[in-house]
């Protein structure tokens, strides 16, 4: 029967029988003779303590009492003092390498902040000994770096780590921080030899103990893991800075809108920034979360229980309060109505109506301006402080005219809590265009009383061009005008206001056409439409060329007026009238080509092109050159005195010939060609692996390459 013993070793509260507390009794009272005349061993025994109750808590397990049998296995891990006492720097080694191979757990790094080499608060210095660096200096410039590039997001990072980060505060500690065991051997080199001669012996005593190859097989293995465990870090730093970029972004647009904040806000002042405020938590708090939850995987630590508590119950109050405000802000706003003014044109003499910018309002000098600078600024408040000007809310609608007239209507968009309310903020915004003689000037601003705010308000300038007039648009004004599709004329090409500024649009019976962009066939002419199959009819050259830039544009030169143009889907037709001039010819930019006729043209040039699938068909007295490369299958129709000259490469070429054709693809190297000819027609054709040829009697087709012929007729 033995005693029970209630005692505290090292902070851990244990009940342990008689036997195992004499036994630790005395091995501890062996230590302290072992360190009687080191300055360190009230530390060195204090630590001893600590991790001896760590392990017998964890051989424990559920047991309530510590025996002999628990306290021998932790006495196995730490090292007995004979082990190393008074035998040299050698004992050390052999000692520490005896007992490691017997039951000892390697805990691996954790993180610590090492005051001892703080400038701030240690933290850099503790990374530097977590990743095995050697002067701090580097970690310190890098934290500095990362301030600069996360726009002061790194700062409240760092003085979070700061707080759950625990420092260095005994030599077990220390020792944790650089990955060695805690153990009596480990403690006394720590206190008896100091840092920096424990870690030179420990890189000596891996090379003296192992053999080149197994010395050279951890060294990679080292640094692979030193790499991966790198490349993690990189990736978790980079999620915390993605996640906290639009954290940052709030703040710093907090900061630079904060003067025109209330005049935007339908809250009060208070509930304003009650509301900014809670944004900034709902989404900040996450990404400390994550950061925590990287710091705990990566790092090795915890974090204190009130930290996530108090977090989790910040972030609740915090999404209430979020949602509370945004409920209010849209029952302020959930109501639309439209004021609708007239702006008299009566003093117009003239079938143009040229639309300017209007600069009385725009370049007010003076006041406050946000994103920009002076009259470029989104949002500014006047010199005087009792207007809020705010730009780009303009936009000017063209519509075709029901009457003979010229007219203008100002649409005025306000929202408030109900119609009474929307209509009296919509009507508050100031008239934005006036007419002098034949000019309109358009304001890209609204302008209203400080007092009343903004609430969404915008204009839509609706402007009634008559049948048969014109209108013009200045470079700034054509940047936020336009009018819907369905009001262009179908010959307008693409030439719409916003990139037509200066030119003269008319207002025709299907629409807004400009009169003097330029047209099909000239050479000015681009369009963001694609064709990629053409037909051509009449004696004309025709030069299709693979477009570089994915665009399409087309050239004519010569008799442009003699030309007929039909467009349906990506499908183009050039007809020439009778009597079109001889010399006129087509130039063709276009991104693809999959498909052509030539109806009795003149030469047709082909150039550039790689396809998958493509056909050629020739009637007539009509000629095609073609350097062209065709993936699967080129198809080839060619009748009535036409002929086609083929030079590139192919998988197969299908070829027909009829009444006098003529086929010329001995340059076309294909590895399977298909030929039918008949009618007094001609070919030659190369042929890699197989032909297939078939002819009348009145036909020749001759076979070039290696190609075995199949069959013949």
């Amino acid at each position: 029967m033995n005693k029970i013993i209630h005692i505290n070793l090292g902070g851990y509260a244990l009940t342990i029988d008689e036997d195992a507390y004499e036994y630790l009794q005395a091995y501890l009272e062996r230590i302290r003779r072992r360190f009687s005349e080191s300055e360190g061993r009230d530390e060195i025994i204090r630590d001893v303590e600590t991790r001896l109750g760590e392990l017998i808590t964890q051989n424990i397990g559920t047991n309530s009492i510590v025996m002999l049998l628990h306290v021998e296995s932790a006495i196995e891990v730490m090292g007995k003092p004979e082990d190393f006492g008074g035998e040299g720097e050698d004992s050390f080694e052999h000692g520490s390498s005896r007992k490691s191979n017997i039951g000892s757990i390697r805990t691996g790094k954790k993180l610590f902040r090492d005051e001892d080499q703080a400038v701030v608060s240690g933290l850099c210095a503790g990374l530097t000994a977590y990743f095995g660096l050697v002067d701090p200096v580097w970690m310190r410039i890098i934290f500095v770096l990362l301030t600069f590039i996360s726009a002061g997001f790194w700062i409240p990072v760092y003085l979070l780590l700061w707080v759950i980060v625990p420092p260095v505060r005994t030599m077990g500690d220390r020792l944790e921080m650089k990955g060695q065991e805690v153990n009596i051997d480990n403690l006394a080199k720590e206190f008896e030899k100091g840092y920096e001669r424990i870690a030179q012996q420990v890189k000596g005593s891996g090379i003296t103990r192992r053999g080149p190859l197994s010395s050279t097989l951890s060294g990679c293995l080292g640094i692979l893991g030193k790499l991966v465990v790198g490349f993690l870090i990189l990736i978790s730093i980079l999620l915390v800075l993605t996640l906290g970029s639009s954290w940052v972004a709030m703040v710093l647009a907090f900061f630079t809108a904060k003067s025109f904040l209330l005049y935007i806000s339908p809250l009060s002042s208070a509930w304003t920034y009650f509301g900014v405020i809670s944004v900034f938590i709902v989404i900040g708090i996450p990404v400390i979360a994550i950061s925590l939850w990287i710091a705990r995987k990566v790092f090795r630590f915890s974090s204190p229980k009130w930290l996530s508590t108090g977090l989790s119950a910040l972030w609740i109050l915090s999404f209430i309060s979020m949602i509370s405000v945004a409920v209010g802000v849209v029952q302020q706003v959930n109501t639309k109505a439209d004021v609708m003014k007239s702006i008299n044109l009566g003093e117009m003499t003239s079938d143009t109506l040229l639309i300017k910018i209007d600069q009385a309002i725009s370049s007010e000098e003076g006041g406050t301006s946000i994103n920009g600078v002076g009259p470029d600024g989104w949002f500014k408040l006047s010199a005087d402080g009792e207007r809020v000007v705010i730009r780009d809310l303009v936009r000017v609608r063209i519509h075709r005219s029901k009457s003979n007239q010229f007219e203008c209507i100002q649409t005025s968009k306000g929202y408030g809590s109900n119609s009474a309310e929307a209509r009296t903020r919509a009507g508050l915004v100031s008239d934005v265009a006036r007419i002098e003689g034949n000019s309109l000037f358009v304001s890209k601003e609204i302008t209203m009383d400080k007092a009343s705010k903004w609430f969404g308000s915008n204009v839509d300038l609706n402007i009634y061009v008559p049948q048969g007039k014109y209108i013009v648009f200045d470079e700034s004004t054509a940047g936020f005008s336009d009018a819907e599709v369905e009001y262009y004329d179908d010959d307008n090409h693409h030439n719409y206001i916003s990139n037509s500024a200066g030119n003269v649009f008319k207002m025709t019976g299907k629409g807004l056409l400009c009169t003097d962009c330029p047209a099909f066939g000239e050479s000015d002419y681009q369009s963001d439409r694609n064709y990629e199959e053409f037909i051509f009819e009449g004696k004309f050259e025709v030069e299709l060329i693979k477009s570089e830039n994915s665009d399409f544009s087309l050239v004519i030169e010569g008799d442009r007026e003699a030309l007929e143009t039909i467009r349906s889907g990506d499908k183009l037709t050039l007809s020439a009238k009778e009597g079109i001039r001889p010399g006129t010819k087509v130039t063709i930019h276009t991104p693809e080509l999959s498909y052509l006729l030539a109806d009795d043209t003149g030469l047709i040039t082909i150039r550039g092109f790689e396809e998958y699938e493509a056909f050629l068909s020739v009637k007539g007295q009509s000629r095609i050159k073609a350097y062209m490369d065709v993936r699967d299958e080129l198809e080839v129709l060619v009748s009535g005195q036409g002929k086609v000259e083929l030079y590139g490469e192919g998988g197969r070429l299908s070829a027909t010939l009829s009444d006098n054709a003529a086929l010329d693809a001995n340059g076309w190297r294909a590895n399977v060609i298909e030929v039918a000819a008949s009618g007094n027609s001609t070919g030659r054709v190369y042929g890699k692996e197989r032909a297939i040829i078939k002819t009348e009697s009145t036909s020749t087709i001759k076979l070039e390459g290696p190609a075995k012929r199949e069959g013949q007729q």
